[in-house]
């Protein structure tokens, strides 16, 4: 991602110079949004002055755990120096914040799941631009979130304007794929053979029209190129992967979906995971009937229980699923 990496270099520097705001990374789902971030941070700031905010396993709108969180965030990397604190509320925070020696970055991952689509359902949002308004010129919030989410996070708060940039994750082209893979390949020091074909047997022009199949088939989203790789390793002998060309994810489920499965499917899309109490809240619907749409939804693979009791798209489904939203004027 060199062009985004160049973007993130240009934010950092405005930063640094004493400007006050923010830095977005948006894309699609599993398209390199939190690497991007990671590597920003990573690249600009030291370890002890470089912190990630990780959302909840559920989706949630409330202030005080976002502030316990970022308090946490910050306290876990300073008990590293000796400098332990108990959180006791948004005092503390307010506390701790000033008191950071230097310029530091806060890295904000899955805005989408720090937001509701209802009556003060961006309430953390609303307290993160205050916080950017307060310490904005020490502290850079680094921020992900999904294009989908964003677009409607933005119309409600217009976060985009307190960044330097934002910066939208673009699909890798075949080129980047073959060696964004390969490499993450060797790394296992594993060999491969890809349809009775072993790794070392394969020339230029094999590798092409390999990549170029993933490309059309992951539309050029890395994380689901990675999945279709992962996804064609058949057996394992030895050191050696036992692999098939690699095969798209069935859509005709997706072509099937009623208009109230689409209402469902765009509630994942713009805030990814949800237990069936909460996703009925949301919906004001009934908990039973929605209880029995989403175990369909599982049986027939478009919902994944990511963990105990909580549901997220099929991550193979998901660019069929946004195509068919699109479709609807959904998103």
């Amino acid at each position: 991602m060199e062009h985004e990496s160049a973007r993130g270099k240009a934010a950092v520097e405005k930063f640094m110079y004493g400007s006050r705001g923010a830095l977005i990374v948006t894309g699609e789902r599993r398209s390199g949004k939190s690497s991007l971030c990671k590597h920003i941070a990573n690249s600009h700031f030291t370890s002890k002055d470089t912190f990630f905010v990780r959302a909840p396993r559920e989706g949630c709108a409330n202030v005080a755990l976002f502030e316990k969180s970022l308090y946490e965030a910050i306290q876990s990397v300073r008990k590293t120096e000796g400098l332990p604190m108990e959180y006791k509320g948004s005092d503390s925070l307010e506390t701790l914040l000033p008191g950071l020696e230097s310029k530091c970055v806060v890295v904000i991952h899955d805005l989408e799941l720090w937001w509701e689509r209802r009556e003060s359902g961006t309430a953390v949002v609303e307290r993160l631009i205050d916080l950017i308004g307060l310490y904005g010129r020490d502290i850079l919030f680094i921020i992900n979130a999904n294009i989908h989410s964003l677009k409607m996070i933005d119309s409600i708060t217009s976060l985009n304007s307190w960044a330097f940039d934002v910066i939208e994750c673009r699909p890798f082209p075949a080129k980047q794929l073959k060696e964004f893979i390969i490499a993450r390949h060797n790394a296992g020091g594993l060999r491969f053979v890809m349809d009775d074909k072993a790794q070392e047997q394969m020339s230029g022009w094999d590798y092409a029209k390999l990549f170029n199949h993933i490309f059309n088939l992951s539309a050029g989203n890395p994380g689901y190129a990675i999945n279709l790789w992962l996804g064609s390793i058949k057996n394992i002998s030895g050191d050696t992967l036992i692999m098939e060309k690699p095969v798209g994810a069935d859509g005709r489920v997706v072509s099937m979906l009623s208009a109230d499965d689409a209402v469902i499917i765009l509630q994942f899309v713009l805030h990814r995971r949800f237990s069936v109490p909460r996703l009925a809240s949301l919906l004001m619907t009934n908990e039973n009937y929605l209880a029995a749409k989403v175990r369909v939804m599982h049986q027939e693979g478009i919902l994944t229980e990511k963990y105990p009791g909580v549901y997220s798209l099929n991550p193979m489904l998901v660019p069929h699923l946004v195509k068919k939203l699109k479709s609807l004027d959904l998103v």
